[in-house]
Parts: C-alpha cells; structure tokens; sequence
C-alpha cells in the first residue's frame, strides 16, 4: 500500500512539474506570497540542489539516481526488519517510508526522462524546490519522531530472569490475598 502512495505522491509531483513547465518559460516564476512563496520554473542539471550547492557537476546526476534507487530499496528492507523487530507497523515509520519512495520515485523519473529535475516551489532567499524535496524532508523528520516516541524502548541494560516473573504472579483465587495477620 505505501508503494502505491508513494507512486500516487510521485504523480502529483509530476504533475505540478509539468503544469509550472507549460505555464512558465525557464526562470521565470509567479509570486503566491509575495516575499514567501513563489511558482518557479527552474531546471536542476545536476539533479540536487545541495549537490548544485556544492558546485557537483552534471555528471553526477546517473550517481544521484542510482543512489536514490538503491536509497529506496535500502528503505523497505529496513522498514520490513525494524516492523519485524518491534512486532508492529508504527504510524511515523509507515509515513517515512511512504514518503521517501515518492521523493525517490520521482527523482528517478525525472533523471530517467528529463535528464534534469524540475523545481517549481520557489522560496526567496533560500531555494528552489519540488515536491521531492518536500517528501524526503518530512519522511527524515518522521523518523525522527519514531525515534523520540520509542527513545526507551529496546534499550533493557541486562535480560529478565523468566523465574523472576513467575514470583510476580499471585493467586487470585486465595481470598485472603494481600491481607496482614
């Protein structure tokens, strides 16, 4: 199911790529919140803005999309096994997962047919992003929260003696149970 989410979260990316390319020229872009938010058109070479930040070049891109592959298997498995270890499938690490294979799907989608990702959410002052980026930071702060929320659980110092929980358990059925003579 998070597979198909993932893949939907992946459409609406595209989407939204694809309505800023048809109604924008590259660079230009449309203010929403004047100051705050802007509708961009702009094409990332190199495939990361933080890669681009870094001066990394177009060739990287093959490097960022395998890795984005690789990241998202790599997701599942550790998903599957932490789900299997904590005999549940918690809220935050469903989402995390749902999320990071949206972000990832799409990024691969966009090196495999643009050879470029498109990044339309233009915040003045500090970047031009998609709805990828938005993904794979919520899925990061989701982990997070799991993290926090289980911060005692798994963590015992030495293993519980299985004799001592049977001197734990009390018979219910003696009426005189927990009176002092």
């Amino acid at each position: 199911m998070a597979c198909l989410v993932g893949a939907a979260l992946a459409g609406v990316d595209h989407v939204l790529k694809l309505l800023s390319s048809r109604a924008l020229p590259i660079g230009a872009e449309l203010q929403l919140v004047p100051g705050h938010l802007h509708f961009r058109h702009t094409q990332n070479e190199v495939g990361s803005w933080f890669l681009l930040k870094l001066g990394i070049s177009a060739f990287a891109k093959c490097a960022v999309g395998a890795l984005a592959a690789l990241a998202m298997v790599a997701a599942w498995v550790v998903y599957r096994n932490y789900s299997r270890k904590h005999h549940r499938r918690g809220y935050w690490p469903g989402l995390a997962v749902t999320l990071w294979t949206g972000g990832m799907l799409s990024h691969v989608v966009d090196v495999a047919l643009r050879g470029a990702v498109v990044d339309f959410i233009g915040i003045p002052g500090i970047a031009t992003v998609d709805l990828k980026d938005v993904f794979l930071t919520i899925g990061a702060a989701c982990v997070f929260v799991e993290v926090w929320d289980n911060r005692g659980s798994g963590r015992r110092r030495w293993p519980i003696p299985t004799d001592s929980v049977n001197h734990i358990s009390v018979d219910r059925s003696d009426p005189h149970h927990g009176e002092i003579a």
